[in-house]
């Protein structure tokens, strides 16, 4: 049963996006965060090789007293099987504050973004 859903308030306006979601039967957010999840090692190659004024940010499941809160990190940097970035939003119940710099274990990454330069966005299928 999904109790709480809350737009998350974020300084990118690409990054807008749900906070806290929870499992129901047939959210599409799930699968979309299967797609994305799939694609990891795409994002990841394309981050590696970033071009000039491409913008790059993951999101990421983060257990908190509430239940599972989806958050966005920009600027993401890649360590082995962790994924650092700066949080990109106020949480609704994490103990962190938009700005912090999180580090998170790579299966709880569900879902990436890409900004190009030209404005073309690409990933974040759970936002859609």
């Amino acid at each position: 049963m999904l109790i709480l859903i809350v737009c998350g308030l974020v300084s990118i306006p690409f990054l807008k996006g749900l906070a806290i979601y929870g499992k129901v039967t047939g959210d599409p957010r799930l699968q979309a965060a299967k797609v994305a999840q799939k694609q990891l090692p795409q994002f990841f190659d394309e981050l590696s090789q970033a071009k000039p004024g491409q913008r790059f940010a993951i999101k990421a499941k983060f257990a908190t007293d509430m239940g599972p809160e989806y958050l966005w990190l920009k600027n993401p940097t890649r360590k082995d099987q962790t994924v650092e970035g700066t949080l990109d939003q106020d949480p609704i119940s994490l103990k962190a504050k938009k700005g912090d710099l999180l580090q998170v274990k790579m299966e709880a990454v569900v879902d990436w973004l890409i900004r190009d330069p030209d404005g073309t966005l690409r990933g974040g299928y759970t936002n859609r």
